[in-house]
């Protein structure tokens, strides 16, 4: 009696798992875009986002309250605030350079497919019929 239950109780999961699996598949990358698209519909989000200084500036202040966190109870010579002044400074300058390089590579590649779409459409062939050429007189002097 108890392996008919078990037998049936494994049956039931495996019937709720596929039918889960071909129903509710739950795709992380969208959730995760749609978070993202909803933070960046805030006030000012977008345009911190888009400025690598700024973003840089937002980096380096989350570093600093991780390190504020993480080293709270650490016993050294320099006060703690000295600490993190230290090496926000340090982290602002080397994330600045990140970002600036980050940023340079990726208008680079913005750049370098806008010129590559233009001269595709340049060299395209034309697909025009013969019909729908219509000749023009160029010298056309009437008297």
């Amino acid at each position: 009696m108890l392996i008919v239950f078990f037998i049936k109780i494994t049956i039931t999961n495996i019937y709720l798992v596929c039918n889960l699996r071909t129903t509710m598949v739950f795709e992380f990358g969208e959730s995760i875009n749609g978070l993202i698209d909803k933070i960046l519909d805030g006030p000012g989000v977008l345009e911190v986002a888009e400025n690598p200084i700024y973003t840089a500036v937002v980096i380096v202040l989350v570093l600093m309250l991780v390190i504020l966190i993480v080293f709270r109870d650490a016993e050294t010579e320099d006060p703690l605030f000295t600490m993190i002044l230290r090496v926000g400074f340090w982290a602002l300058l080397a994330t600045i350079g990140v970002m600036m390089l980050h940023n340079k590579v990726l208008l680079g590649k913005v750049k370098k497919a806008s010129i590559d779409s233009r001269t595709e459409e340049l060299f395209r062939p034309q697909t025009q019929l013969v019909e729908e050429i219509v000749p023009v007189g160029v010298n056309n002097y009437s008297k």
